[in-house]
C-alpha cells in the first residue's frame, strides 16, 4: 500500500484535468487535493513548464476564427503543439467551456489577464468571467454594482441620464490580503454629450467574498483599454490614459497621454509620465509595456513601412522617483508591426503586417516565423495579445476563505 508522502508525490506529478477528476475518487483524495498546500506545491511545479497564452483572430483551416491557443515551449518553426481553448454561449447567455469550436462565441470574450493559473475574460454585455483552463471551470461573476446604481438613480430628465462605457479591467492575486482580485474602471458619460468629462468610478471584486464593492477613485484619469499597453507587474496595475491637466497654453510642456498606475494591495491610483523625448513625437508613434528580465519595459514604436522600436526600462531613483532609461532601439525593419511579450531575454514575439507571428532576437536581428497567422479586423489594428500561462488547480468558485500562499 501506498503511503501518504508517496501518494502525494505522484498525485502532485499529475496534470490539473486528471487531479480535478480524481476528486471523486474519496472524500480523503477530494480533501487531499482541495487543501491549499498541495495546490501551492503543484503550482510550484507546474511553474517549471513554460505556456503561452495567446488570443487573436487567427487563420485556421478555411476560416477565420476569434480563439484562444496555448503554446508550449519551445517555440519553433514545426509547432504542433498548440492547444486551442473554445468557449460558447448557452442560450441564457451563460458561457461554457466545450471540445468543439465555436468562433463567433469566442469572439465576445477578451482577455483581461492571468494570475496563477486563472485567466480573466470580459464578455458579452460587458460581463466578467473567472476561468481555469486546465481544470475547464468557468464561473460569471456579479454584475456590476456601479451600473446597477446608475440605473436605479437615473434623473427624470432625459437628456441628463448617465450611461456607462466599461474603460477597463485587471485582475491579479494580492499577496497582502492573500486574495484573489478584479479591478474595473468605469467611465459614466451623459447621452446628450458623451464627451462630457464625468469622473471615473471603480470597483473592485474580491474572490474570496465574491461580491463588488465601490472604492474611492481618486486620482484616476481617464482610462482606455488597450490590449498592448495593459500590463501588471509586482503589485501594480499600468494602463494607458488621458491626464486633463494638460496645459493647453504650452502644449510642448505637457501632453494628455500618461501611464495609470494603480497598487492592487493599498488601492490607491497614481500617474506616470512618458520619458521626456518621446513627449513631442507620442502622436505619430505607439506604445506597449512589457516585462524584460524581471523589470517593466516601455516600448516606444514608429514608422510606416519599417518600424524602430525603442525601449525604455523603467527604474526609480533613491528618493521613488520613477526615472526612464534607454536600453536599446531596434531597427528601423520591414515586416514587423506589433510587439506582444518578451519569451526570454533576447527573443520578443512580434506580430508582422500581413499577420504573421514571429520569434525576433533583439541582439542579432535574426527572427523565425511560428505556423500561427493572424489577420487584422480593422487596417492598423493588432490581431493578437499574448502573456505567460501557467496550468494550476485553483479554483474560480468565490465565498470563502482562500488562503493560499505564493
Amino acid at each position: 500500500m501506498l503511503t501518504l508522502h508517496v501518494l502525494i508525490e505522484i498525485l502532485l506529478k499529475l496534470p490539473p484535468l486528471s487531479l480535478f477528476r480524481l476528486k471523486f475518487v474519496s472524500k480523503s483524495w477530494n480533501a487531499l487535493i482541495n487543501d491549499p498546500t498541495f495546490i501551492s506545491k503543484h503550482l510550484s511545479l507546474s511553474l517549471q513548464q513554460k505556456h503561452i497564452i495567446l488570443q487573436g483572430r487567427l487563420v485556421r483551416t478555411n476560416s477565420k476564427q476569434f480563439v484562444h491557443s496555448i503554446l508550449k515551449f519551445p517555440l519553433h518553426r514545426s509547432l504542433t503543439s498548440i492547444q486551442d481553448v473554445h468557449f460558447a454561449f448557452d442560450e441564457d447567455r451563460s458561457v461554457s467551456l466545450h471540445d468543439v469550436n465555436f468562433a463567433e462565441d469566442s469572439a465576445h470574450l477578451r482577455m483581461v489577464n492571468h494570475s496563477h493559473g486563472l485567466v480573466c475574460l470580459r464578455g458579452y454585455d460587458d460581463d466578467i468571467f473567472l476561468c481555469n483552463i486546465a481544470t475547464r471551470q468557468l464561473r460569471k461573476l456579479p454584475p456590476s454594482i456601479i451600473f446597477q446604481d446608475i440605473i436605479e438613480n437615473q434623473p427624470e430628465d432625459v437628456n441628463m441620464r448617465m450611461y456607462l462605457d466599461f474603460g477597463t479591467e485587471g485582475f491579479c492575486y494580492d499577496a497582502k490580503s492573500k486574495d484573489f482580485k478584479v479591478v474595473r474602471v468605469v467611465r459614466p458619460y451623459l447621452i446628450e454629450d458623451y464627451d462630457f468629462y464625468i469622473s471615473p468610478r471603480v470597483e473592485i471584486y474580491d474572490l474570496s467574498k465574491d461580491r463588488w464593492r465601490e472604492i474611492d477613485a481618486s486620482g484616476c484619469e481617464t482610462v482606455h483599454h488597450n490590449s498592448l499597453f495593459d500590463m501588471y507587474h509586482e503589485g501594480k496595475f499600468y494602463w494607458w490614459a488621458y491626464n486633463f491637466t494638460f496645459n493647453f497654453e504650452d502644449p510642448t510642456k505637457y501632453m494628455p497621454e500618461i501611464i495609470q498606475t494603480f497598487d492592487i494591495s493599498e488601492e490607491v491610483f497614481g500617474q506616470i509620465w512618458y520619458p521626456e523625448t518621446m513627449r513631442r513625437k507620442v502622436k505619430s508613434s505607439r506604445q506597449s509595456l512589457e516585462i524584460l528580465n524581471g523589470s517593466l519595459v516601455l516600448i516606444d514604436y514608429y514608422g510606416r513601412n519599417e518600424k524602430s522600436f525603442d525601449i525604455w526600462k523603467m527604474e526609480k531613483d533613491e528618493f521613488g522617483a520613477i526615472l526612464w532609461l534607454k536600453l536599446l532601439t531596434i531597427g528601423p525593419i520591414s515586416k514587423i508591426e506589433y510587439p506582444l511579450l518578451f519569451v526570454s531575454s533576447n527573443e520578443l514575439l512580434m506580430e508582422c503586417k500581413e499577420g504573421e507571428l514571429i520569434l525576433y532576437d533583439i541582439k542579432t536581428g535574426e527572427y523565425k516565423e511560428l505556423p500561427i497567422k493572424g489577420y487584422q479586423e480593422l487596417e492598423g489594428t493588432n490581431s493578437m495579445k499574448a502573456t505567460f500561462f501557467v496550468k494550476s488547480l485553483l479554483s474560480v468558485e468565490g465565498g470563502k476563505v482562500i488562503n493560499y500562499e505564493f
